[in-house]
């Protein structure tokens, strides 16, 4: 008689499924900011889990996930799942930028992009002679987030119409603040011309909304109304002619003031002359002795 043909059985083999691949995405991102992180799909997975640092907000049982960061850095993990079993992890390790720069002057806030200078906060810097006078402010810059707030080398500037009236000093840049921390850095005026000068202090950073935080300063010169010093002359008695020397004077501003005379010498005429001396501060400030 012999042999049947032969039934047939096909037999598909599954296993677990491999580890995923790298997971894409940004691996240093803001607080608060939307990110969405993928991996190539695995081949015979049916389902994928992810796990996110504490805080943050997303599901997904696909090979993509859509989040949203709390201030909490760690892993972002993901496996892949089929009838079989579970894979290994694939790990991202996430650093969220919680830094959060503030700044104040005279232990009062100054408002990132404030446009009107206060002598509260010390942006008013007030009056000082142009002549010869500085004023110094001191201001501090706070880090109210968690993570280090860096300010890179030359990050703080001055700009506007009267910028070189105004210099930054008082701290080493690159500078890093802890969370939690602060430091501090001054600007000293310096008019170059009389009345109002005004300019605008620029902070560059790494605070995610805020990476350039800058405010108005304003200063004012102030013309030199006051005179020489009088001097205290002494009155000289001579026979035949007489020369006497050149008498000086002090000035707030030009410092040593000489005197100047109409009156010729030597002095041959008998009798008493009375000698005028004039101090001229160069400022419009005139003062007379005799």
């Amino acid at each position: 008689c012999g042999t049947s043909a032969a039934a047939t059985l096909a037999i598909t083999v599954n296993t677990t499924p491999a580890t995923p691949g790298a997971i894409s995405g940004s691996a240093t991102i803001c607080s608060g900011t939307s990110n969405t992180y993928s991996i190539t799909a695995v081949g015979g997975a049916t389902s994928y889990t992810w796990t996110l640092p504490g805080g943050w907000t997303g599901t997904s049982t696909t090979n993509s996930i859509s989040t949203t960061a709390s201030a909490t850095s760690g892993n972002i993990t993901v496996t892949a799942t089929n009838g079989c079993g579970t894979s290994a992890a694939a790990t991202l390790t996430i650093i969220v930028n919680s830094a959060e720069i503030n700044l104040q002057g005279n232990a009062t806030n100054i408002v990132d992009g404030s446009t009107v200078p206060s002598g509260s906060n010390h942006t008013g810097f007030g009056s000082v002679l142009t002549c010869t006078g500085t004023i110094l402010r001191t201001y501090t810059i706070q880090n109210t987030g968690t993570s280090n707030l860096t300010i890179g080398a030359g990050a703080i500037t001055i700009t506007g119409p009267n910028a070189a009236d105004f210099t930054v000093g008082g701290i080493t840049l690159p500078a890093t603040v802890a969370g939690s921390g602060s430091t501090t850095f001054t600007v000293t005026f310096n008019p170059s011309a009389n009345g109002s000068r005004t300019a605008t202090v620029n902070i560059a950073n790494n605070d995610c909304d805020e990476a350039t935080y800058d405010y108005a300063i304003q200063g004012t010169g102030s013309a030199d109304v006051t005179p020489p010093v009088t001097p205290t002359l002494t009155n000289l008695t001579a026979e035949c002619s007489v020369t006497p020397s050149t008498p000086t004077t002090t000035d707030n501003c030009a410092g040593t003031v000489t005197g100047t005379t109409s009156t010729t010498f030597p002095i041959t005429t008998q009798g008493t002359t009375v000698i005028t001396w004039t101090f001229n501060d160069g400022n419009g400030n005139i003062t007379t002795a005799n």
